[in-house]
């Protein structure tokens, strides 16, 4: 990630770091963030499982609150600027 992607001074509390954690276990437990075998048919639930990702930032992002703004900041971008451009280019595959 550019060192420029999100424009603030980053300083993790306690917060940040137990969202991250929460974050980082829905991303690894993914389908969206293994390999991809050709022809296996499963981009459509890759795809959807991108997408819950909004939902799922959401969630702890509401749960950790204003303690843990920096997460939200930097969790904010990556959806906007990362994933949201993801779908977008699967959704003009489908």
């Amino acid at each position: 990630m550019p060192q420029h992607f999100v424009d603030a001074e980053f300083t993790p509390h306690e917060a940040d770091r137990e969202a991250a954690w929460e974050l980082y276990i829905e991303l690894a437990t993914r389908i969206s963030t293994q390999p991809l075998p050709p022809g296996q048919g499963v981009e459509a639930t890759a795809l959807e499982s991108l997408h819950s990702l909004f939902a799922t930032t959401h969630e702890i992002m509401k749960r950790h609150g204003r303690d843990a703004r920096a997460f939200a900041r930097i969790g904010i971008a990556v959806l906007n600027r990362i994933v949201r451009p993801l779908l977008r280019q699967g959704a003009s595959l489908a």
